[in-house]
């Protein structure tokens, strides 16, 4: 599985993560590397990096500027699975580094 060129969109957040519908992800892969940018909502401008396992699981930190200036950074575990249409939803589980620390989940969908 290779997530080069695809784009993604927030569709569910947990009440004290920062990307929402607003936030298309922008994803880069080279072998196991993963990478993208990401911007919208209440995001200026962030990016992520990463690795994929054989299945196509991620693993990756991410860091953002949100729109009041604050510098956020987290780690995430992103899971695959096909919708009906063919394109994928990534179900994940991430966490703070900094500001109050505490985990969440959240999904995006292929667009």
């Amino acid at each position: 599985m290779s997530y080069d060129g695809r784009t993604f969109i927030s569709k569910e957040n947990s009440s004290n993560g920062e990307v929402d519908g607003r936030t298309k992800f922008h994803y880069r892969q080279n072998g196991s590397t993963v990478w993208a940018h990401y911007e919208g909502g209440d995001i200026v401008r962030g990016s992520l990096l990463g690795t994929a396992d054989e299945q196509g699981n991620l693993h990756f930190c991410y860091h953002h500027l949100n729109v009041a200036g604050q510098v956020r950074a987290g780690e995430c575990w992103s899971r695959p699975t096909k919708r009906a249409d063919g394109k994928l939803r990534m179900n994940e589980t991430w966490r703070w580094f900094n500001g109050d620390r505490s985990e969440g989940s959240s999904i995006v969908e292929e667009e």
